[in-house]
C-alpha cells in the first residue's frame, strides 16, 4: 500500500508559519540552542573533517601560513576546531541572510500547495459523492421497476434515469464505498 502524497511530500508536512519563524530567528537571532541536534552531529562531525584536512593539506586550500603550524599550532587544536565551527554557522547565517525573500516565500509556496491539494481532495469526494448517488438511483429504479412488474433492461433502466447504458452496468459491478463523514 502507497503512502499518501502528504507522507510522501515533504513540503507537504510542514508548517508554513513554523517554516517563517524559523527563517527568522536563524536571521534575528540565532544561537547554539536553535540547530537541531541531528544539524549540530553533522555539523560536528563535518567541522572534524575540515580542520584536518586544513592542517593536512593547508596549500590545497590557499593556506599555505598553516604548513609550518601542523607540528606546533599557533593555536590549540580545539580552538580551531572551534574557528572552523563557527565559520560553519557564520556561513549558514550568512546564506540565509542572502535568500532571506526566497526562504520567506516559501512558506506561501507551502501554503498555496496545501491549499491545492486539498481543494484536489474535495473535488475527488464530491465526484465520488455525485458517482455513488447516481449509482444508489440507478439501482433503485431497477428494484422500482422490478416491484412494478415490469421487466427491467439496461436500456430501460438508462432510459429512465437518463444515462447510459454502460453507466447501469457499472451501476451494479461497483460496490458502494463508505466514505468517512466530514
Amino acid at each position: 500500500m502507497s503512502k499518501s502524497k502528504s507522507k510522501r511530500d515533504p513540503i507537504m508536512a510542514m508548517d508554513a508559519a513554523e517554516w517563517r519563524r524559523r527563517i527568522r530567528q536563524v536571521l534575528h537571532a540565532p544561537d547554539e540552542s536553535y540547530w537541531p541536534n541531528e544539524y549540530q552531529d553533522l555539523i560536528d562531525h563535518n567541522v572534524e573533517m575540515i580542520a584536518d584536512a586544513l592542517l593536512d593539506r593547508p596549500s590545497q586550500f590557499g593556506l599555505a601560513s598553516v604548513k609550518h603550524t601542523r607540528g606546533r599550532y599557533s593555536m590549540s587544536a580545539k580552538d580551531f576546531y572551534q574557528a572552523v565551527s563557527n565559520a560553519f554557522y557564520a556561513g549558514f547565517v550568512e546564506a540565509v541572510r542572502m535568500h532571506e525573500c526566497e526562504l520567506l516565500s516559501v512558506g506561501d509556496l507551502i501554503e498555496r500547495r496545501q491549499s491545492h491539494d486539498a481543494a484536489g481532495d474535495k473535488g475527488r469526494d464530491t465526484l465520488t459523492r455525485k458517482k455513488e448517488d447516481r449509482f444508489a438511483r440507478i439501482r433503485a429504479k431497477w428494484a422500482e421497476m422490478e416491484a412494478a412488474g415490469e421487466e427491467p433492461t439496461n436500456e430501460s433502466v438508462a432510459r429512465a434515469c437518463g444515462v447510459s447504458r454502460s453507466t447501469v452496468i457499472r451501476a451494479f459491478k461497483s460496490k458502494p464505498t463508505h466514505r468517512p463523514k466530514r
